[in-house]
């Protein structure tokens, strides 16, 4: 893959799949942030890497919009945080934020923009999914600068 990455998928199956060939480009430790409208398919995105990881396992990746952080045990764990309803750096506190950060699990941060106090420093990825007409995506991968302070 080379990055930038733009691609542009006509369903789930092909989200996905970009999503699969993505998942050979990241290593432990990696903070990856997912930007995009509701239903855009982040939490496709994130199903998909999965299934590139264990393309042996049906897994299930639920969106954690409502129990904020879902932990996978796959490879090196997968943290898939989603941060819409959450306000205030107390939110944060009470998710453990800096302690999922400083594990070597993959992390994935939707609505990144949330965190633009926070202070984040250890941003590998930043994915950018646009939903053009019903069920067209428009995937950007951008691979940030080693320890880059990304202001999202």
């Amino acid at each position: 893959m080379i990055f930038p990455f733009v691609k542009q998928t006509k369903n789930d199956a092909e989200t996905r799949a970009v999503a699969a060939l993505f998942a050979a480009e990241v290593s432990a430790g990696q903070v990856i942030l997912l930007q995009g409208d509701l239903g855009a398919g982040k939490t496709t995105f994130v199903r998909g890497f999965c299934e590139g990881l264990e393309p042996d396992k049906a897994w299930e990746v639920d969106s954690p919009t409502y129990t904020i952080v879902n932990h996978y045990p796959i490879g090196p764990g997968i943290d898939h945080i989603d941060l819409y309803r959450l306000e205030g750096p107390e939110a944060l506190e009470s998710i453990d934020l800096d302690g999922i950060l400083a594990s070597d699990t993959l992390t994935f941060i939707e609505w990144p923009e949330r965190l633009a106090d926070y202070g984040l420093t250890k941003v590998h990825f930043l994915i950018k999914i646009e939903q053009s007409r019903p069920s067209i995506r428009d995937i950007r991968i951008l691979k940030l600068p080693q320890n880059a302070i990304q202001t999202v």
